[in-house]
């Protein structure tokens, strides 16, 4: 045993200079070690400092997409909780206004409540059927028209359909007001885009 590591070091150095001879294996291994090293170039990364993204419509317009069912679900919990919220405030706000300043406490917040929860559902149902309505519209649109679209074209036709499509049984004077309404929201986002892209905001 004490032989065993004695020789380990002299074992070691004769290990260094050892060749690698296996059937059809047969090369030196430090040989292969500093060709390999020879070998290796370094990597040069071109200068991108100077490229305009704007010019690669290509990879200025690739953003990552929603499915159908996650946008559906996302835009209408969004606008069911927005409008729930903000209507429930206003409807907060105006039962108080509205309950008599004379009566007791009890009641006059009791009024608040009431008109809280019937005009924050009303309006947070309402947000949550127009976003349904739009995110099928913007769906359905493209496949429907026999030319390519654009996508800002496509968002203001959907939220023009939307508001028609959901006053669709009233008159047409009505039906009309909330088109436009409704393509106006979305020409209004369309326009901050174009103006953020633009640099002026």
């Amino acid at each position: 045993m004490y032989q065993m590591w004695g020789d380990d070091d002299s074992n070691s150095n004769k290990s260094k200079d050892a060749t690698l001879t296996l059937p059809g294996y047969d090369f030196d291994l430090n040989r292969n070690k500093s060709s390999a090293s020879n070998a290796i170039s370094p990597i040069t990364l071109p200068d991108l400092t100077n490229v305009d993204l704007g010019q690669m419509p290509m990879m200025a317009q690739q953003k990552p997409t929603m499915t159908f069912a996650n946008e559906l679900t996302n835009r209408c919990g969004i606008s069911y909780f927005s409008g729930l919220v903000s209507s429930g405030f206003y409807g907060a706000f105006r039962g108080w206004r509205l309950s008599q300043s004379g009566i007791p406490m009890r009641l006059r917040l009791n009024s608040l409540l009431n008109h809280a929860m019937k005009l924050g559902a009303h309006n947070g149902n309402m947000f949550a059927i127009l976003s349904m309505y739009f995110v099928c519209s913007k769906r359905l649109i493209p496949k429907l028209t026999p030319f390519d679209m654009p996508s800002n074209l496509t968002l203001i036709l959907s939220g023009a359909s939307a508001g028609v499509v959901y006053k669709s049984m009233h008159p047409f004077s009505v039906i009309t007001k909330w088109g436009l309404v409704g393509a106006t929201l979305p020409a209004c986002y369309v326009v901050m885009e174009y103006f953020k892209d633009e640099g002026y905001m």
